[in-house]
């Protein structure tokens, strides 16, 4: 028997982490469409018209961050809430093209909307793991790859754009929706715990990024550039004088 989220779970979505159920939405951008250079590429500078920015370096960072939202957010979302495992695979996403506010703020769209629940006799570990992998290892990562390769953007920033999302969710979105669960911190640990090839990396690349906070705020180690956007400051976040880019190095990664 196919399994989806029910009406409250999908609403919930909607409203507040960028997911929308327009699953027929013909102008909305397949995920498996952005993975030639050529089509990346143009992608990358149709958005650099609509967030106005200077570069495709910058624009890069940019999407990353817009799109490491939109992947991740209702993902682990519904994994650690609602126990159910989204079909993230990059031939069942869709990017649906929107603005909030005059902000561009695309969202996700899933042709298929059928979720995994969680086996009653299964090992969480394992269910949860493959849910990591199919997220990060066949979806993020590859994306992540391929803006570096384009944009020369460092690949750490655009890690550090996504860990930053990842470590609000846990910390702060599900615990304020009532979401405290023994399996929601166990989800969190095992995250910050696995092993590089849950990501396709040599080790794990969100980790680095887990510091302490100061006076209740966790502040970057690198800069995600969106000072270069007209009319934008320094993220609250960023370190005083960001490091410039060229002092960062690429993580290798393997999606193979």
């Amino acid at each position: 028997m196919l399994s989806y989220l029910n009406a409250g779970e999908e609403q919930f979505l909607q409203a507040h982490l960028r997911y929308t159920n327009h699953y027929q939405d013909m102008n909305a951008t397949p995920v498996r469409s952005l993975f030639t250079e050529e089509t990346m590429t143009n992608f990358l500078r149709e958005a650099s018209q609509k967030l106005q920015s200077p570069s495709l370096l910058v624009t890069a960072s940019q999407f990353c961050k817009r799109y490491a939202f939109l992947i991740t957010a209702p993902a682990l979302y519904a994994l650690s809430a609602f126990h159910k495992r989204l079909d993230v695979d990059v031939d069942n996403c869709r990017i649906v093209d929107h603005s909030n506010n005059g902000l561009w703020m695309p969202q996700l769209t899933l042709n298929n909307r059928h979720v995994t629940p969680q086996p009653a006799s299964s090992d969480r570990e394992h269910w949860r793991r493959t849910a990591f992998t199919k997220l990060f290892k066949h979806n993020l990562s590859r994306i992540i790859r391929l803006l570096s390769d384009i944009s020369r953007v460092p690949e750490p920033i655009l890690w550090e754009n996504s860990a930053t999302y990842i470590f609000w969710l846990y910390e702060t979105k599900l615990p304020e929706n009532g979401v405290r669960s023994l399996e929601m911190r166990e989800d969190f640990q095992s995250l910050l715990d696995a092993d590089g090839d849950v990501f396709g990396c040599d080790f794990n690349p969100i980790r680095p990024f887990y510091t302490p906070k100061r006076d209740g705020v966790r502040m970057r180690k690198t800069c995600c550039q969106y000072y270069q956007i007209p009319g934008a400051d320094y993220c609250s976040t960023c370190r005083n004088g960001c490091i410039d880019v060229r002092h960062h190095t690429r993580a290798k990664v393997n999606v193979t």
